[in-house]
């Protein structure tokens, strides 16, 4: 019988190899399930954050405790067996323009970042002496629920509202106080270096809940809304720096006495405001009820009125004393203050405190999302 000594040369070469290669091969299928398992480990970790930043937010104002007790409850929802998570949470506030996230008190945060992290056991790769691996997620969700979006004038808040009559009796005021700026009923003049942004708004009490007449809306008749929206594009203070000026703008006259402050800029877009449009049809009250979300307002002292729409684009006289700043939740949609007489129905209003409010985080409606967001 002949010999095949060189096929028999070629499987020992290939049992050599195999020999040789086994280690790597081994290795490189450990890297592969375990770096699988490390990407699903941190999918449930990371969805373990984001639910947990966003019922933390919705919890805001809180103190650190009770964050940390709702951050830790959902973020176990989402957690691999066997626990062991490390949970960071952080009140702060959310800086849209830069993308940073900045730690504040807890009484102060707007935003909460969440951070998880635990260790995880590796199988295969323990073979080639890499026992764990830690793996970490985080999530930031604001309360972006804060801007402007309405005008109001005397239709709506003034001093033969009911409600507001109500309020002025229950707290000891005169409805004139009521609808004063805080600085000039403490004696303050409108500029002096003693006069902080709480000054600016009316002298309405935080909690307060009164319900406001709207007007009488365009079916009746007699179209003479008390609410007035500017989320438009072709309104002309979306800025932030335009949008405050505007804010604070009221025709006094320049007369430290009364509120606010002229600029001629601005007086010149006032006579005729563009993408202003009067509220006046009650279908879109219920899209308006959002007990989040923090409207900061100016209130005219005069009756607007509005103009003709040039090319589509609706506008007013913006033009006009202004009593004050108003802030505000609208908490409900309210029945027919007049019995009949008004076609609008009233909105229930939460009002706001002021002192609770950075202007700095004051933006247009159309800059700002409704409810709670995760932003990182």
């Amino acid at each position: 019988m002949k010999l095949n000594l060189n096929r028999r040369k070629r499987k020992g070469n290939v049992v050599v190899m195999i020999a040789v290669l086994a280690p790597v091969l081994v290795g490189l299928g450990a890297f592969a399930i375990d770096v699988g398992y490390i990407a699903y480990a941190r999918g449930c970790l990371q969805a373990g954050a984001d639910g947990a930043a966003l019922a933390a937010v919705a919890e805001l104002p809180a103190d650190q405790t009770a964050l940390n007790a709702v951050a830790a409850r959902y973020a176990a929802l989402n957690d691999l067996p066997g626990g062991n998570v490390q949970v960071t949470v952080e009140g702060g506030k959310w800086d849209e323009d830069t993308a940073t996230f900045t730690v504040t008190s807890s009484s102060a945060a707007r935003a909460v970042r969440v951070s998880l992290q635990r260790p995880t056991a590796m199988n295969f790769a323990a073979l080639l002496g890499v026992s764990s691996a830690s793996i970490s997620a985080s999530a930031v969700a604001t309360k972006a629920g804060l801007g402007g979006r309405f005008l109001i004038d005397d239709e709506m808040i003034g001093p033969d509202v009911p409600s507001i009559q109500t309020l002025a009796a229950n707290t000891g005021k005169t409805t004139t106080e009521l609808l004063t700026a805080r600085g000039l009923n403490q004696g303050k003049q409108y500029g002096d270096s003693n006069w902080t942004w709480t000054d600016n708004f009316i002298d309405m009490p935080a909690g307060a809940a009164v319900s406001l007449p709207t007007g009488q809306g365009a079916v009746s008749g007699s179209s003479d809304p008390g609410m007035f929206d500017i989320d438009h594009p072709d309104f002309p203070f979306q800025d932030d720096a335009s949008f405050m000026e505007f804010l604070m703008y009221s025709e006094s006259g320049n007369d430290p006495a009364m509120w606010g402050t002229e600029a001629s800029h601005i007086t010149s877009q006032l006579e005729e405001l563009p993408g202003v449009s009067p509220v006046d049809n009650a279908s879109s009250y219920e899209s308006y009820v959002d007990p989040d979300f923090v409207h900061v307002s100016p209130v005219f002292a005069s009756d607007m009125s509005t103009l003709n729409s040039q090319n589509g684009i609706p506008s007013i006289n913006g033009a006009g004393l202004r009593r004050g700043l108003i802030a505000f939740k609208i908490k409900a949609v309210g029945s027919d203050v007049d019995g009949g007489g008004s076609f609008l129905p009233a909105l229930v209003i939460e009002i706001v405190d002021p002192a609770t409010i950075d202007p700095a985080d004051v933006k247009h409606a159309s800059r700002v999302i409704s409810k709670f967001r995760l932003v990182q």
